[in-house]
């Protein structure tokens, strides 16, 4: 048998270097740009289609009201021995993108929570009611549930009422409220 006489691996002072650069450096700024790529590709797009088969509203609140008056059938009628028509009449209400627009109205509220499901703001609803708070109402803004109490057109009423609700609800504010959020008043 014949000794083979290995060469001892010596570590120099530049080899040390490239060691603690790759270990120290590299390896933590690749580490987190695959974080960052798998959060934006992979788990918010995830998080964001469970989002979209949540209903937004239960049934219930009556904030969806569809006002489709066709009439079928039909509905020929006679006006002295003529007949007007028989085709069936469409009286489904449009309104047009600029009479929204127009009809958009901004007011202050005080904002007392904020929820992410609707049944936790209503829950805080009859806790404000408990309160003497009668006016709560809660607007879906996104994902979220915001109470409010009190419609104020004027900022100073609305402060003036702040500091009423700020004796029970120490972390209440003033929050402006648009009337193309969607407004939710449970009885």
């Amino acid at each position: 048998m014949r000794r083979t006489i290995r060469k001892r691996v010596t570590n120099t002072g530049k080899d040390r270097l490239y060691t603690i650069f790759a270990f120290f450096i590299v390896a933590p700024i690749l580490s987190i740009v695959l974080a960052f790529a798998l959060v934006q590709n992979v788990i918010l797009p995830r998080l964001d289609e469970g989002q979209k088969t949540i209903s937004t509203v239960d049934e219930g609140l009556g904030d969806k009201v569809e006002k489709n008056y066709g009439l079928e059938g039909d509905l020929s009628s006679t006006v002295d021995g003529e007949t007007l028509g028989t085709e069936a009449i469409d009286l489904t209400e449009n309104v047009s993108e600029s009479e929204e627009e127009t009809a958009e109205t901004t007011f202050y509220g005080i904002q007392i929570g904020n929820f992410s499901s609707i049944t936790n703001a209503e829950e805080f609803i009859k806790e404000l009611k408990g309160n003497n708070f009668d006016n709560g109402y809660i607007v879906n803004v996104g994902n979220s549930y915001k109470v409010f109490a009190g419609e104020f057109k004027i900022k100073e009423e609305a402060y003036n009422y702040l500091e009423n609700v700020r004796e029970i609800y120490e972390d209440a504010f003033v929050n402006t409220v648009s009337s193309k959020d969607k407004i939710f008043r449970p009885e």
